[in-house]
């Protein structure tokens, strides 16, 4: 069930995906238009896209692993994948994340914490003011905000 308090209404519920696992997050970004600035609503769980109404907008492309975090920045966001525990992560910096593609991934040097049965939803990343930090199997891994750039800083080790 979601409140919408700008119609002070509840959708009641929506049944289009079997089961949800993985990074949440919610975003009220503003958008232009030509009749104005709006606002777009959206939704991350798991691969999957969703707009104010829950109604799926696509998914994420899981080549690269499963999401098991996500930060909203602005329409897009930071995106952490991984596909074991035992393996490296990927990290991407999404312009837009309904026209998501593997935009720069990158690797981070272990993987972030995954799903389980006992942790179903996971959020793994939180972009800071001068840092992006990250929970890995391991603890923390800390990031420049530009590690993506060409030449640029590569990740840093995990803190210890």
């Amino acid at each position: 069930m979601l409140y919408d308090a700008t119609h002070d209404t509840f959708i009641l519920s929506r049944k289009d995906l079997g089961a949800l696992s993985g990074a949440y997050a919610v975003s009220s970004s503003a958008a232009s238009s030509s009749s104005g600035p709006a606002f777009a609503t959206r939704y991350v769980i798991g691969d999957n896209v969703f707009d104010a109404s829950l109604v799926p907008q696509g998914t994420l492309d899981t080549s690269i692993g499963h999401t098991s975090g996500f930060a909203f920045m602005g329409a897009g966001g930071y995106r952490v994948t991984g596909t074991t525990a035992s393996a490296a992560g990927v990290i991407q910096n999404l312009a837009d994340v309904v026209q998501a593609r593997n935009v720069k991934p990158v690797r981070t040097i272990e993987a972030p914490i995954l799903t389980s049965t006992s942790q179903t939803f996971t959020r793994t990343v939180a972009p800071l003011a001068n840092t992006i930090v990250l929970l890995t199997t391991s603890g923390v891994t800390v990031l420049a905000p530009n590690y993506d750039a060409a030449g640029g800083p590569r990740p840093a080790s995990p803190a210890w």
